[in-house]
């Protein structure tokens, strides 16, 4: 699967088809920055899971080492850590 087939830009907006499971990174280092999102479900579509991962640590896999702002429905604005990492 190419990665025109999951992500595109349409309108200015990042659109994800939300499979197969996956995100983008950055391979830049960045320390000081200020991130704003907007996001919302597909329109006519059950709301689903997603989330924003910050500050990975390591080698990018599925789920790397990280903090997540979560986006999932019910549960957005939870602030989640993975595999140890510690949230200041």
């Amino acid at each position: 699967m190419k990665l025109e087939d999951v992500w595109s830009v349409q309108d200015g907006v990042i659109v994800c088809q939300g499979q197969p499971l996956g995100y983008l990174c950055t391979t830049k280092y960045y320390e000081n920055f200020k991130l704003v999102v907007e996001w919302r479900w597909a329109p006519g579509k059950e709301p689903g899971n997603s989330g924003v991962l910050l500050r990975i640590t390591g080698d990018p896999m599925a789920l790397p080492k990280c903090v997540e702002a979560q986006l999932k429905s019910g549960s957005a604005g939870d602030i989640w850590a993975f595999f140890g990492f510690e949230i200041a």
